[in-house]
C-alpha cells in the first residue's frame, strides 16, 4: 500500500514532454486543466498512466477534452486503496461440455 503518494510537481522539461506526448492536441487551457487533473488524481502522464484526448479538435463549438486513464494508472489507483493484490496464480478456466457451440467452441464457463 502506498497511501502517501506525493503530489506531483512537474518541472519545465516535464511539462514540455507531457505537451508533446500525452496532451498533443490540447490548447493552453486544456493543457493546464490536464496537468491539474493529473496532480489531483496523482497520475503521472510521463509514466503513461493517463492521456488527454481532444474530440472534435477541428470544430471549436464541439471541442471536448477527455482524460483517459491507462491500465497502469488504474493499477496505481487500485494500489493506493491497500486492497489491490495482483493474482499470483496462473489463470483458472472452467469448461462445460454442454455449452460447446459455434460461439463458444470450448464450452468456457469462466
Amino acid at each position: 500500500m502506498n497511501a502517501l503518494v506525493p503530489i506531483l510537481n512537474f518541472s519545465g522539461p516535464d511539462l514540455s514532454l507531457i505537451r508533446q506526448t500525452s496532451a498533443k492536441d490540447a490548447n493552453e487551457i486544456e493543457f493546464n486543466w490536464f496537468v491539474s487533473f493529473c496532480k489531483m488524481a496523482r497520475l503521472n502522464p510521463l509514466k503513461r498512466q493517463c492521456y488527454l484526448f481532444i474530440f472534435h479538435k477541428d470544430k471549436p463549438a464541439k471541442r471536448q477534452p477527455v482524460v483517459v486513464t491507462a491500465i497502469d494508472g488504474l493499477r496505481a489507483i487500485a494500489d493506493r486503496t491497500g486492497n489491490y493484490r495482483p493474482d499470483s496464480k496462473t489463470p483458472r478456466f472452467v469448461y462445460d461440455e454442454k455449452l460447446k457451440g459455434p460461439l463458444n467452441p470450448k464450452g468456457l464457463v469462466k
